[in-house]
């Protein structure tokens, strides 16, 4: 009897082992996980307290004494782009005629900045330019100019004889604006000037006859004056002269036109100049009210701004 219960005792051991390992479940196996790839980034660039500067000097049509509301009319985009235009590629700061119109920081290009508040000159054309252009170091215009003067009296360096008022004046208020970058903790080089100027020159005769001296020494003089602001890569100034227009108001524009070509073939590695004749700058058509054949009208002002940007990126000098 002993024997059967003991016989029957190990049978249900049996049954009862087998069906609880048929009861167990399989142990959850984790889903394999593909490796993780991160995106590649692109480098970001390193920051620079470096500065190109661009010095844009002379007479009234460096000045700007071109209505922008007629830019409404003839190019309504470029009128909305640049009405109240927030956040341009230049950044400028202007002294203009004679310190009644300046600015006390550097501001986004638009219109306004020219002669007054209802004028523009060529740093519309240049930021215009400059767009789509990629750049490490932000890029600022100094602007000094006065309408209705000239280079034998007012724009003279002291290498022609003695200084003009204008010479000394747009001396100083680079220096103190280049200094006052350095103060603020920025490494400020001036990479180009631009020169639009010899209206006033073109009719007298002993004015035009001096221009091409003085206006190699004015070249000369400012490399000597802003040396200490000169990147050691560039060894000197890009120097960009624009020709004047072909008006009836300027006698001897084609003398002195070509003193310009004559003098920017004394350094041609460092000097351009720019045929706005050539180019078909127009002076005929503006205001509606009557034409001002002084001054280029507004689609001709964009395109001397962009001459003079597309001049200095050749050169390759803007980093």
């Amino acid at each position: 009897m002993f024997k059967k219960i003991t016989m029957f005792l190990l049978s249900l051991v049996v049954v009862l082992s087998v069906c609880s390992c048929n009861n167990q479940k399989e142990p959850t196996k984790e889903p394999t996980k593909e490796p993780t790839v991160e995106p590649t980034k692109e480098p970001t660039p390193e920051a620079t307290n470096e500065i190109n500067i661009i010095v844009l000097c002379g007479q009234s049509n460096a000045e700007g004494h071109t209505w922008w509301i007629e830019m409404q009319r003839k190019n309504p985009a470029l009128y909305k782009k640049y009405l109240n235009k927030e956040d341009s590629v230049l950044k400028m700061k202007y002294n203009c005629d004679a310190g009644r119109h300046v600015n006390d920081e550097y501001e986004s290009v638009k219109f306004g900045m020219g002669f007054n508040n209802t004028r523009f000159g060529p740093e519309v054309g240049m930021n215009e330019a400059l767009e789509g252009v990629e750049l490490t170091r932000p890029t600022y215009i100094l602007k000094y100019t006065v309408g209705g003067t000239n280079l034998f009296y007012q724009w003279k360096s002291y290498s022609s004889g003695s200084s003009g008022q204008l010479y000394d004046g747009m001396i100083l208020y680079l220096y103190e604006e280049l200094e006052a970058l350095k103060e603020a903790g920025f490494v400020p080089y001036v990479k180009a000037i631009c020169w639009m100027q010899g209206e006033s020159d073109s009719n007298e005769s002993d004015k035009v006859a001096a221009y091409g001296e003085y206006l190699n020494n004015f070249i000369n003089d400012l490399n000597t004056d802003l040396v200490d602001y000169v990147e050691e890569t560039d060894e000197k100034i890009k120097f960009i002269d624009a020709g004047i227009s072909e008006s009836s108001a300027w006698k001897g524009y084609k003398e002195i036109n070509q003193h310009k070509i004559d003098v920017e073939a004394l350094d041609p590695e460092h000097r351009t100049y720019i045929d706005t004749i050539g180019m078909g700058l127009d002076f005929r058509t503006e205001p509606s009210s009557g034409a001002d054949i002084f001054h280029y009208d507004c689609l001709s002002m964009i395109e001397l701004g962009k001459a003079f940007m597309e001049e200095i990126l050749k050169y390759n000098v803007l980093k």
